[in-house]
């Protein structure tokens, strides 16, 4: 189930490396590992900053995994799942919870249905707290990593109460 539009991890890094070499290895006659270290250090945190190098697990120990989150997810556990699932790819009422999945384009939808993005919260801040939640996959190929399923979905929606601020 490969989508064309896309690629996967191996084929960015495939890019990543080519860029890399193209750019520092040739000119300042750098190895391959040396020279993809200088890629990142120069343009992928200049562009991404701290963001970028956030520990998914660190926001989860420090924020998430916690009892107060947990009576609160749990308090709107119903709205929650009614939510998802008018977002994702439920198709009838039949259909197996375990297998219904939201897209990216579905998440943001939703974010801006309920008037999240705004000038302090992006629709680049609401994807980013998407793709954060999401589990990595060993084969991008065979398993298609750009859903979120539920559980990634309650997470996402912790990192938009994290991030977003609150109105004046």
């Amino acid at each position: 189930n490969y989508n064309s539009k896309s690629i996967c991890r191996q084929e960015f890094m495939e890019i990543m490396l080519r860029i890399s070499y193209e750019k520092y290895a040739r000119e300042f006659q750098e190895d391959l590992t040396t020279s993809f270290q200088s890629q990142f250090k120069e343009s992928l945190r200049e562009h991404f900053g701290s963001k970028f190098l956030d520990d998914g697990n660190e926001f989860r120990r420090n924020h998430l995994y916690d009892e107060h989150v947990d009576h609160i997810l749990e308090d709107n556990f119903h709205l929650l799942v009614e939510i998802f699932t008018d977002f994702s790819s439920l198709q009838t009422k039949h259909s197996s919870f375990a297998r219904v999945h939201m897209t990216t384009g579905g998440w943001i939808k939703m974010m801006n249905y309920f008037q999240l993005v705004d000038s302090t919260f992006t629709v680049r801040d609401a994807a980013f707290a998407a793709t954060q939640s999401m589990f990595a996959v060993v084969d991008d190929v065979k398993e298609n990593s750009n859903y979120i399923d539920f559980p990634c979905f309650l997470e996402a929606m912790c990192r938009v109460a994290d991030l977003k601020q609150m109105p004046d």
